[in-house]
């Protein structure tokens, strides 16, 4: 993606020769007495932008968000009818672009965009100009007040600069106007504003015109600004720097889980209890379609017994139960690739808390975001996914945890518990699916063994009645 940025302006301009395009002997038509101060600007803004190329005949579409204080910037554009952003990460020194959901990674050290917004701290580390350098606004420009006019039926100030390239010999003119503070109100809380840039100069294959015509300038960001600053949701980017640490699982956990498919427009919901110590899983499900091995869709209750390789199957309507072998393919069943490669046996043993919620993969952080009013830290990855009906696709799965802010107390009232699970999405690739599983009153404390009770499951016959008795008074 070409930078469209100048920020923004001298957007892809990049030249060989040396040139000037800047007018240094223009004469104002205002005394220097009559200049106005020079407007501030903030150190934390977003802005829409119609950017128009006149040498081009062309028009590109911008919304930036600037952040000094976070360190932060992103500018999101739309040309020829393309949707990109590009994202920079000054604490990672990673520049991301994103165009229609593919992304690639570049490093800020390494690019043009380093010239436009960013330096190199003393303690090594990289860090955003200020606003003033990233509008090339400001006094270290020696702008010229050139008087009043009038922008979009605003009324404004002019001001003028020649702005030389960094390590080149090509000189720009900019012209500024900013709304008249006291003769023009403005819709946000700033009292003058930029309404226009415009930038002459030049360019690869002859003189450059610019158009920044500035819409909605606010000297704030989003509320949600946390999401502002990361990639798009469903976007994985190779390569990225992994600054965080997945959480940690327990070996044991109940939790209830929202199923939405918008495919198929259903939501279904079941739940788990899971403790691998005991090596045994419960769940409580409806299936959804009427097939073996018990040809309805009555609520189910399905235990699990990787100590005996069985499953116990209760119908909830009818109260019957059926014990079975445990297929290869069980909700909780995993192959034992070592008993495979060693000798060939086809051995199941139970998933650890990992393979249970598809994190068993190279995951990478991707920042934090809010999921139902909760802020969460989220990791992404692309890996395999066994979608019923489809069988094995290659899938971009993201996982969003609960952040630190917050503290889970489970239902049950036991002690509350870290690291807790809210939501994972699956997007596959190759075909218009998409599914989101939502995870509610997740209890990371062992499930008590009577939920793993199959005494249901045995005729009177099967079962032996005993008593003890310990002699002494109570």
């Amino acid at each position: 993606m070409e930078l469209t940025v100048f920020t923004l302006f001298l957007s892809g301009v990049i030249v060989t020769s040396a040139a000037s395009f800047c007018d240094t002997t223009a004469t104002s038509t205002a005394s220097p007495q009559a200049a106005p101060k020079l407007p501030q600007i903030p150190s934390v803004f977003q802005t829409r932008i119609e950017l128009n190329i006149v040498d081009k005949n062309t028009t590109v579409d911008v919304l930036q968000y600037f952040d000094y204080d976070g360190n932060r910037v992103r500018i999101d554009t739309l040309k020829d009818a393309i949707q990109g952003s590009i994202i920079y990460s000054f604490d990672t020194a990673e520049i991301f672009y994103v165009t229609n959901g593919f992304c690639s990674v570049g490093m800020i050290n390494s690019s043009m965009a380093m010239s436009l917004f960013g330096e190199m701290k003393d303690d090594g580390r990289w860090h955003v100009l200020d606003s003033s350098y990233a509008l090339k606004f400001g006094s270290s420009y020696n702008e010229t007040y050139m008087g009043q006019d009038s922008i979009r039926g605003i009324f404004v100030n002019h001001w003028r600069s020649c702005y030389k390239w960094p390590g080149g010999n090509l000189t720009y003119s900019i012209d500024y106007y900013f709304s008249v503070d006291g003769a023009w109100n403005t819709s946000s809380s700033f009292v003058s504003v930029p309404v226009r840039a415009e930038v002459m100069g030049p360019g690869r294959a002859g003189p450059i015109h610019h158009l920044y015509d500035f819409f909605n300038f606010m000297p704030s960001l989003p509320d949600d600004v946390t999401s502002v600053f990361e990639t798009p949701k469903g976007v994985i980017c190779p390569g990225r720097i992994n600054t965080g640490r997945l959480p940690q699982i327990p070996s044991q956990f109940y939790y209830r889980v929202e199923i939405i498919s918008e495919i198929v427009n259903f939501v279904t919901t079941y739940d788990v209890w899971y403790d691998e110590k005991y090596k045994l899983i419960r769940t409580d499900y409806r299936p959804m379609t009427s097939a073996p091995p018990t040809y309805n869709t009555n609520p189910l209750t399905e235990i699990q017994d990787f100590n005996g390789g069985v499953r116990y199957l209760s119908d909830n309507t009818y109260g019957n139960c059926s014990v079975l072998s445990l297929p290869s393919q069980s909700f909780g069943a995993a192959e034992n690739m070592t008993a495979m490669k060693t000798n060939g046996s086809f051995v199941l043993h139970i998933k650890n808390p990992l393979q249970l919620f598809k994190l068993d993969s190279n995951f990478t952080y991707v920042g934090k975001r809010k999921c139902r009013q909760m802020l969460c830290v989220v990791f992404s990855a692309k890996r395999p996914y066994l979608v019923e009906g489809m069988g094995m696709a290659n899938a971009t799965i993201e996982f969003y945890f609960l952040d630190d802010a917050f503290t889970n107390y489970p239902n049950n009232g036991r002690a509350a518990t870290r690291d807790v699970p809210v939501m994972m999405t699956i997007d596959i690739d190759d075909v218009d699916f998409h599914q989101a599983m939502n995870f509610m009153d997740f209890d990371g404390n062992h499930p008590d063994l009577s939920v793993f009770d199959v005494s249901s499951c045995f005729s009177q016959s099967a079962k032996v009645h005993f008593k003890v008795r310990f002699p002494g008074m109570l």
